[in-house]
């Protein structure tokens, strides 16, 4: 289902009666909006935690998203030729191996 200009509209207003926030945070595009609204209930945004799509839910706590595997150039293993970039142009440079 795609959310209609209006559903963005409510959404995003602070003035959206709750039981509408409630039923238009079913609808996935919606859901960041509706966790950035300032009126959404702290029901709704446990329910956003437990059920949103994996942004919202990042956003909303941070703590229950997968951890990004931290990543340094000598965890990588190479099995062609080492390309290196000159440090004055950003441009690679002749393999070294």
């Amino acid at each position: 289902m795609r959310a209609t200009r209006e559903q963005w509209l409510a959404a995003e207003n602070p003035e959206t009666a709750p039981e509408e926030l409630a039923r238009l945070a079913t609808i996935p595009e919606l859901q960041l909006l509706i966790a950035a609204n300032p009126s959404t209930y702290d029901e709704l945004l446990d329910w956003l935690i437990e059920y949103g799509t994996p942004e919202v839910r990042a956003t909303l706590d941070p703590e229950s998203a997968l951890p990004m595997p931290q990543v340094t150039t000598t965890d990588v293993l190479v099995d062609g030729p080492v390309w290196e970039l000159d440090a004055g142009t950003d441009q690679p440079i002749e393999p070294t191996r």
